[in-house]
């Protein structure tokens, strides 16, 4: 999946975070928007087939305007990048449009989210990653 024109923003954000962190975040936003919210539980895929995927779900909806959409999908041989209790922002990329058999009135999957995870904890890496709100996209099996 393509990243999907991210532009940067000044605000910071009011979160607990070192003033590097608060700067690197809030330059993070989308025209179809962002929300900060916090990981509830984070699975891997658990093997090759696309059953087998996991997710990340999260405190709040992550899709302003298009829902009540709290998870996104981990492909096979993807990675969930955050752990329970991560502290995220997540920015909406893409909706699908109506074409091709794909209605997003009636059919929510296929939405396209930047995760990024915030951290303090000094062994672990500042990690963004783009997911799926589902393991196949509007209009598909």
């Amino acid at each position: 999946m393509l990243i999907r024109s991210i532009s940067l923003a000044a605000a910071a954000l009011a979160l607990c975070l070192p003033a590097h962190a608060r700067a690197a975040a809030a330059q993070v936003t989308t025209p179809l928007g962002c929300v900060e919210t916090v990981v509830k539980t984070a699975t891997s895929p658990t093997g090759s087939s696309m059953a087998q995927g996991g997710t990340i779900v999260f405190r709040d909806s992550i899709a302003p305007g298009h829902g009540n959409v709290r998870s996104v999908y981990v492909p096979p041989g993807g990675d969930a990048i955050a752990s329970a209790g991560d502290h995220v922002r997540v920015c909406l990329l893409h909706v699908p449009s109506k074409a091709g058999g794909c209605n997003p009135a009636t059919d929510p999957r296929g939405l396209e989210f930047l995760v990024y995870v915030h951290t303090t904890d000094p062994t672990r890496q500042t990690n963004a990653a783009v997911y799926m709100n589902a393991e196949h996209n509007c209009g598909g099996a």
